[in-house]
């Protein structure tokens, strides 16, 4: 069967994603591999179940390629899903993420999107990206392209240790460089107060220890919490 998005690889880093807001790893896997030519997934050091699913679910999608790096910041674990690209676009996306167009059609999001790719070839593509929150939907942030060339890009700039930031070069990629392409990407949290326990348990953390261990964290469940609203995609 031929992908929609022909030459396109997901890359994606993964850690301790058995369940996540979004579904957990299986349903990530299955929302974004039967739509790409080929998959990399890296996982950082799960300790719950998720590598051994990827392994399960190379049975199921041939064309995915499973490795393991330890966690050491985001930026050094996405190059290294990049070094393993093949195809001539890469798309980035994390595991409580899922395209879909405004019907909420996750293959349509895929279909708008290759009518574009295939239309207005470009460099770099900017996505809509969306926060799905159970109370509602609002209007996020993306900082990165999250479709491009790698071979356009030199390195991806880690800032913060929880915001890399894609480079080509020693410049960084701004909205104003990619191609908008009015697709949505929608990114699925738990409750408002689970994500601020996030934020300071684990990002704020671990700009003072870079060594720490995510699934250690007393509040680590409550980040991984279902949200029913992925119900709506299909």
């Amino acid at each position: 069967m031929t992908a929609i998005l022909q030459d396109t690889t997901l890359c994606s880093i993964v850690r301790d994603e058995m369940m996540n807001p979004a579904g957990g790893i299986r349903a990530f896997a299955r929302s974004t591999l039967p739509f790409v030519e080929a998959g990399v997934i890296v996982d950082t050091g799960s300790v719950d179940g998720t590598r051994e699913a990827l392994q399960d679910l190379q049975r199921e999608f041939p064309h995915l390629q499973v490795f393991d790096r330890p966690f050491d910041d985001y930026a050094s674990s996405r190059n290294f899903s990049l070094c393993f690209v093949q195809t001539t676009y890469a798309l980035v996306l994390d595991a409580d993420e899922i395209i879909a167009d405004e019907q909420h059609s996750i293959q349509g999001g895929y279909e708008q999107l290759a009518r574009i790719m295939h239309g207005y070839p470009h460099p770099y593509y900017w996505f809509k990206f969306k926060d799905v929150q159970q109370e509602r939907i609002t209007f996020g942030l993306s900082g990165n392209p999250r479709l491009f060339r790698p071979s356009m890009t030199t390195y991806i700039n880690y800032l913060g240790r929880h915001g890399e930031h894609l480079h080509h070069g020693n410049d960084k990629i701004r909205k104003d460089h990619c191609l908008d392409t009015g697709t949505n990407i929608f990114h699925f949290r738990s409750t408002p107060a689970s994500h601020g326990q996030k934020w300071t348990d684990w990002y704020e953390a671990l700009e003072k220890d870079p060594k720490l261990i995510l699934s250690h964290i007393p509040t680590f469940q409550n980040w991984k919490e279902y949200n029913p609203k992925r119900e709506l995609f299909f």
